[in-house]
């Protein structure tokens, strides 16, 4: 494939978790190659950083944040409807964001009743993308990428727990991490 064949210009990409690691990667990346880029992140401090990281690197002026925290449904109603309000289309969705919160000894519950791990790298990527699938099927051909975890191979007997999903027979953050990537992998 030729350079060519990259191009973005006029594409819009999200990308959640965006202020470090992989997603903040993978904005640069399609910032450097014209795309319209919104960073989604919790923290509204780090999340400026990034953007302004990645304006400078890539000359793209076209990087946004948006605020979120991908636990809540609230939040992520509310983002889905800032993007559907301020954008026009939207051509790649990237779900990167994720909690692997190990000083948790026992289950975190969000104000949906959702154990937090789960919440945030499973239900919060589900809700988001069916909030935005319409949008994205208008602006097809459009991709949606969810980030996992390799190490999802030392767990080759993982199935989903729907009776402990708030982690409620047994919880560990390893374990409530794994869970939720076999989740969002089965889903994708």
């Amino acid at each position: 494939m030729n350079k060519a064949d990259w191009d973005m210009t006029g594409k819009v990409s999200l990308i959640t978790g965006a202020n470090a690691g992989i997603g903040k990667r993978a904005a640069k990346r399609l910032a450097a190659l014209g795309s319209e880029v919104i960073v989604v992140c919790r923290n509204a401090v780090n999340g400026a950083a990034a953007v302004e990281e990645i304006r400078r690197a890539t000359g793209n002026v076209k990087v946004e944040l948006l605020q979120a925290d991908m636990s809540s449904q609230r939040s992520v109603r509310f983002l889905a409807d800032e993007v559907r309000t301020h954008y026009r289309r939207l051509d790649v969705l990237i779900h990167n964001a994720a909690n692997f919160d190990l000083t948790l000894k026992k289950p975190l519950i969000t104000d949906d009743g959702v154990e937090t791990i789960f919440a945030t790298n499973h239900l919060g990527p589900f809700l988001l993308t069916h909030l935005l699938l319409d949008m994205l099927k208008r602006s097809a051909p459009s991709r949606i990428i969810t980030i996992a975890s390799k190490g999802l191979l030392t767990f080759p007997g993982l199935t989903i727990e729907f009776d402990n999903l708030n982690g409620e027979k047994k919880f560990s953050p390893t374990h409530a991490y794994y869970h939720s990537k076999l989740a969002q992998l089965m889903f994708t």
